[in-house]
């Protein structure tokens, strides 16, 4: 497992640099297998080479064509190398397809007001995200977040004070921790409209973190993806209710929505307490996204030794082995009855 020890440094942000002009039009580059298993090697930022160059000059050209085009510039994060050379990784430095996908996610954000979410989250923790700060101030920004996080718990920070701490791993990476069978789908229904407008808040911040993250490690920082699988059962309910039917719906429907606009998040999703080996195929097809699913670890109840490796045990909920309060994925208010 990796070997990096601590959060990331509380020190000053690294400043978002310049971004490269374009130098289009050009077409699409391609690799050979061994540029690409070079491309995919975790090489820090300022040793990106030449072959890094060719895919990032193309990206960058077709980026500053969709801008002419819709006359609305994206954000600082969405026009940077990093997030450009995500995308790359997505379509196994497919560049053509790379640049379709994150001209589409440049209108999609638009269409929902992105920018302005981001604008909303990153003054509401200018701190973390300007002043260097180890800790977010306020990673729910409404009632609809707070409702949406009981209805749907999931954990990626601890309590600091009245502040939140990022969990990472030893290498660095977001800790993201869900219990998929406490999720309350009634709940989910009753928040309506707002719970999609929720749930991207929620990916819109778990972005930005690791792209912080990322400067300040001068690495690309991904998710540390932690399922635990107590419970959890894919037979249909029969008898279920209409609220609960919508919400499944809804969790979808919200789901669907970010799979293809925050792409290359994940460093690893681990599975723990899962149950026979017999099912765990299908588990997996409907947890984990396909192009993720090489990154899957797959353990029983026998899951802490492994776990541990890669997180220490200050970064974890007691579930886990860890030394954290459970939080809402076991003790909340959409933990089933």
């Amino acid at each position: 497992p990796p070997t990096a020890t601590t959060h990331p440094p509380a020190a000053a942000s690294t400043p978002t640099p310049a971004r490269p002009p374009s130098a289009g039009p050009m077409d699409e580059p391609t690799f050979t297998d061994a540029e690409i298993e070079a491309l995919r090697a975790p090489t820090p930022v300022a040793e990106w080479g030449a072959v890094h160059e060719r895919g990032l000059a193309y990206m960058r050209w077709r980026r500053d064509e969709a801008v002419k085009a819709s006359g609305v510039a994206p954000s600082a994060e969405m026009a940077s190398d990093l997030r450009l050379f995500r995308f790359l990784v997505a379509t196994s430095f497919k560049a053509a397809e790379a640049a379709q996908m994150y001209t589409e996610t440049l209108a999609w954000r638009k269409e929902h007001g992105m920018d302005a979410v981001r604008d909303a989250l990153v003054a509401a923790n200018r701190e973390f995200f300007e002043g260097g700060g180890s800790t977010l101030a306020a990673p729910h920004l409404t009632d609809a977040d707070r409702a949406m996080m009981e209805a749907r718990p999931r954990t990626f920070y601890k309590a600091a004070g009245d502040a939140y701490a990022p969990l990472v791993d030893k290498a660095g990476n977001l800790v993201y921790i869900e219990v998929p069978s406490v999720v309350d789908p009634a709940a989910v229904c009753a928040i309506k409209g707002e719970y999609v407008k929720a749930e991207l808040r929620a990916q819109e911040l778990l972005q930005l973190v690791i792209d912080e993250f990322s400067k300040r490690l001068g690495k690309m920082v991904l998710i540390f993806r932690i399922i635990d699988l107590t419970g959890f059962s894919l037979a249909p309910n029969f008898f279920a209710s209409r609220e609960v039917k919508e919400g499944k719906e809804m969790v979808k429907t919200a789901g669907d929505a970010v799979k293809n606009t925050y792409p290359t998040t994940t460093f690893k999703n681990f599975l723990c307490n899962a149950p026979a080996a017999s099912i765990a195929g299908p588990i997996v097809g409907a947890l984990v996204p396909k192009r993720s699913r090489d990154k899957t670890v797959i353990k029983g109840g026998d899951f802490a030794e492994e776990l541990h490796k890669w997180i220490d045990l200050a970064m974890l909920p007691s579930k886990l082995g860890g030394a954290l309060d459970d939080g809402l994925q076991w003790t909340g208010k959409g933990k089933k009855k």
